[in-house]
């Protein structure tokens, strides 16, 4: 088999109808085990030149949201969720060592998530505007970034920390890329009538 031919099985009896349960492909093989109510409760997989299978299990709550994924290593990861099934906390045991992840997770009506605190105790805050769209982020002393857009397309990403890995962009009248500014250099691109891409120039910063 080459390296792009794949082959795939759907449908076995214990999974019902058109879910896939195997494929097979120049990584090796992966077969897929799903619960009566069609979400996956295992995979195994078989890597190409060895004999040992690794298996990842999937527990769910009444609701079906995932509650738990056990992995090859023997991690268990356990996910929390409010009363809209929103994640609320994330944790981690092996050896009977348990961490945090992330907790007190918070989001804004209908879904963005705008704080959280990671098990290192650093803190991630996000912003939106009224379209939800991306405005700020900020990672306690490691990240803080924010985002300016026009009526549709972003149109600049300034790196608070480091002014240097800043980024700008232009567009067309009818919103196509036309010049990318960064740590990369400054992209030009030009188009035909139909929209598609004729030419990139780069000037090196």
């Amino acid at each position: 088999m080459s390296l792009n031919e794949v082959s795939s099985l759907a449908g076995a009896d214990q999974n019902g109808v058109g879910q896939l349960t195997k494929v097979t492909d120049s990584t090796g093989i992966k077969e897929y085990f799903y619960t009566p109510h069609g979400e996956i409760k295992e995979t195994k997989h078989l890597p190409t030149g060895t004999d040992f299978v690794q298996i990842v299990k999937y527990n769910y709550n009444n609701v079906g949201d995932l509650s738990q994924q056990t992995y090859p290593s023997g991690m268990i990861v356990n996910y929390s969720y409010n009363s809209i099934g929103n994640i609320i906390s994330v944790s981690a045991q092996k050896n009977n060592t348990s961490n945090i992840i992330a907790t007190n997770l918070d989001y804004l009506p209908y879904g963005p998530l705008s704080h959280l605190e990671y098990g290192n105790s650093l803190t991630l805050e996000q912003g939106y505007d009224n379209a939800y769209r991306l405005t700020n982020k900020k990672v306690t002393d490691t990240f803080d970034k924010k985002y300016i857009y026009n009526y549709l397309n972003i149109q600049s990403i300034d790196d608070l920390l480091h002014s240097s890995l800043s980024q700008s962009y232009e567009y067309d009248l009818i919103d196509r890329l036309t010049n990318a500014q960064g740590r990369y250099g400054d992209l030009s691109y030009t188009y035909d009538s139909i929209s598609n891409r004729t030419n990139k120039v780069v000037n090196s910063v």
